[in-house]
């Protein structure tokens, strides 16, 4: 999880650092470089929440094929889990 949390942030910091370059292979105004240097670095201190969401989301992905079975689909889960709680 650490790995890829370095990863993905490493990448996009390594973006909003080399934006003004790349940008200026594509436009010459000076506003959207600008605007798309700060949604980049924005970008940055969002990227290790999203990692940390999908990380998240895949393990509670396999809680569910755990306590479930994997070929359930998820009505069925849902009807068990109500058939849980109500016992």
């Amino acid at each position: 999880m650490l790995w890829g949390l370095g990863v993905s942030t490493g990448i996009a910091i390594l973006a909003a650092a080399t934006v003004p370059w790349t940008l200026r292979l594509f436009t010459r105004g000076i506003e959207i470089i600008a605007a798309a240097t700060t949604m980049l670095w924005i970008t940055v201190l969002l990227e290790p929440g999203a990692h940390l969401q999908r990380h998240h989301q895949r393990a509670a992905r396999h809680r569910r094929r755990a306590l479930f079975g994997c070929r359930r689909r998820r009505v069925d889960a849902v009807r068990d889990v109500r058939r849980l709680v109500a016992a």
